[in-house]
């Protein structure tokens, strides 16, 4: 049997271990709050779409490949470095773009999810799960990170001087 659906699923596996380890690095830094809030919530669902990786991987009869989830293991490890370099406290770049990869994954997540609906009238083993509703969740945790990513930004790309000259400049409209 080709093994693509196999290295595919594979690839997201590790992907979503990879944002489990991310997500972890982000909620030991932000304050508590809906931040903090959010990112527990989306590290249960990406811990759980995991686990919905894992059962569709034994369903369909797949065997996890050990060396594609330490290549994942392995990308996400030298990622994570270039952010922590960057620096992952908010306000340093690294915090913003550790929400971009976060977005991005989610995109690529929301992909994963749309395929697998696709195909899977030839998998009758897939025949109970809901990839309209596993689909729409992940646009929503998308948007979700988009939202952050741009309040991040704000913080992050904009210095101080402009900050302050834009409220300044509120200010003697007002």
């Amino acid at each position: 049997m080709d093994n693509r659906l196999q290295r595919y699923l594979s690839d997201h596996h590790a992907s979503s271990a990879g944002a489990l380890g991310l997500i972890d690095d982000l909620l030991e830094r932000v304050a508590k709050g809906d931040e903090k809030e959010f990112l527990t919530g989306l590290r249960q669902t990406v811990q759980t779409d995991q686990e919905n990786l894992e059962i569709l991987i034994e369903a369909a009869k797949l065997d996890s490949s050990l060396l594609e989830e330490m290549a994942g293991a392995l990308s996400s490890q030298v990622s994570r470095l270039k952010l922590a370099w960057e620096g992952l406290d908010p306000g340093k770049l690294g915090f913003m773009e550790a929400y971009e990869m976060l977005a991005l994954g989610v995109q690529g997540k929301r992909m994963l999810w749309l395929v697998l609906g696709e195909i899977a009238d030839w998998f009758p083993e897939w025949r109970n799960v809901d990839f309209k509703q596993l689909e729409a969740t992940a646009s929503t945790q998308r948007d979700a990170l988009e939202t952050m990513l741009i309040h991040a930004a704000r913080g992050t790309l904009v210095d101080r001087e402009r900050r302050e000259l834009e409220v300044q400049e509120a200010q003697a409209l007002a």
